[in-house]
């Protein structure tokens, strides 16, 4: 008996085309052949009152262009007595749009070994063992249900690539060294150990994690040598959870910790920038220059909404009519204005414009001569 769905792999891989984020035919090919939904028997959405809901229709969700969580915790709960499941995502599954614009920009040909970190539900993975053989794919993943899980979906599809258990930090040094390696969650550090596991010449496309506000930046970088690379930014936004080491910020809790002292008033003027940051052009540079804040909105049923920066010991809020409240050790907003007008005073670059450099020195942004830290 098959399963009928509203969608298919084959329709998911034309959208892609339509959409102009698939243009290789091999690419293509390998998106009309892998049934994603096989991959994400557990998606959770979001709640109307927060936390998560279990989807009914998994199947018809999945051939969406959407990412979607599918760990909660480490662990699949399933709803109590209708109640929203309560916790923090530490699975997904990425938008096939992302994924295509990775894939794409790693320039494969027949026969190159890829290296793959974060196998999370074994989808990517299958891509690339459909188009480049499942001899030539080695992926890791540090949880070790997860990658038992997508090793027996894997070989559902009639793959068995290498699943190794570990620190995607530290590669895989026995099938080293590998002509490409994908990246499918945000560094934090230095992929050093990835860079030396990559030929001299070889390709890394790698998300990187730069704080809590919607940076989203995604390296393609060229292996020089040793633990040298250099590359550019993509124009794509790489919206990738942390690596497993990164702590989670609860916003949550820390408007908590500071709403006694924002009910009690702040250093109060105007401000210009009346948006917050998410959505604008130059949010990723903000992210640059304050990594440490996160964002929440709140409604008030007393007053205007308010767009809230935290950070362990500061807090700032904004509101549509162009208030800005700040208080703490510093005044976050006035950090945010002074990153938007270097941004503007630069010429208001888009990400894709930027260069990198990995070297001892560290991992650095750069742009007309300017240099910003991009990883610890």
């Amino acid at each position: 008996m098959t399963t009928q769905h509203t969608s298919s792999p084959r329709a998911l891989a034309d959208k892609l085309a339509h959409d102009g984020k698939l243009r290789d035919p091999a690419w293509i090919k390998a998106f009309a052949s892998i049934p994603r939904h096989l991959f994400l028997p557990h998606i959770y959405q979001p709640h109307p009152d927060g936390g998560f809901t279990l989807a009914s229709t998994p199947e018809e969700l999945a051939y969406q262009d959407e990412g979607w969580t599918t760990q909660i915790n480490g662990t699949f709960p399933t709803p109590k007595d209708g109640e929203p499941i309560q916790g923090q995502p530490t699975s997904s599954s990425s938008a096939p749009g992302l994924m295509a614009v990775m894939l794409e920009a790693l320039d494969v040909t027949d026969g190159v070994r890829v290296l793959e970190v974060g196998t999370g539900t074994g989808y990517n993975a299958a891509l690339l063992c459909h188009r480049l053989g499942d001899q030539h794919v080695v992926t890791v993943e540090v949880d070790p249900v997860l990658a038992e899980q997508a090793q027996q979906r894997l070989a559902e599809v009639g793959y068995r690539p290498i699943v190794h258990v570990g620190d995607g930090a530290d590669g895989y040094p026995p099938g080293a060294p590998y002509d490409r390696v994908i990246v499918t969650c945000a560094l934090t550090s230095l992929p050093w150990k990835l860079i030396e596991q990559t030929r001299q010449g070889g390709v890394l496309v790698v998300p990187v994690w730069r704080g809590h506000l919607p940076a989203g930046l995604m390296l393609r970088l060229t292996a020089t040598g040793g633990s040298l690379a250099r590359g550019q930014v993509l124009d794509a936004y790489g919206g990738f959870m942390p690596a497993r080491n990164t702590p989670p910020a609860d916003a949550v809790q820390l408007l908590h910790r500071h709403q006694a002292a924002a009910d009690e008033g702040g250093t109060a003027r105007t401000t210009s920038l009346t948006t917050g940051t998410s959505g604008e052009p130059w949010a990723w540079f903000a992210a640059l220059v304050v990594p440490d804040a996160v964002s929440l909105g709140t409604i008030h049923d007393d007053g205007p909404p308010r767009h809230w920066l935290l950070t362990e010991d500061s807090w700032c809020y904004l509101t549509p009519d162009g208030r800005v409240v700040q208080g703490g050790r510093r005044h976050l907003w006035d950090e945010i204005e002074a990153a938007h007008s270097t941004w503007e005073q630069l010429g208001q670059p888009a990400r894709h414009q930027c260069q990198v450099i990995i070297d001892p020195d560290g991992a650095r942004l750069t742009y007309q001569g300017r240099e910003w830290p991009i990883l610890l």
